[in-house]
C-alpha cells in the first residue's frame, strides 16, 4: 500500500483508486470516486 503521508506531492488519483481497490472498496465507490475527481478539475 503507498503511504501517503510521506510523500510531498499529491498522490495521482490512479494511485487512490489502486489503494481503494486494494481495500476492498466497489467498484461503485470507485465510480464516485471518479465523479467526485472530474468536479474537482473542473473547479480548479
Amino acid at each position: 500500500m503507498i503511504n501517503i503521508s510521506k510523500t510531498k506531492k499529491r498522490p495521482s488519483f490512479d494511485e487512490l483508486l489502486s489503494v481503494a481497490l486494494e481495500n476492498g472498496f466497489t467498484n461503485e465507490f470507485v465510480e464516485d470516486l471518479r465523479r467526485l475527481a472530474r468536479l474537482d478539475k473542473l473547479q480548479e
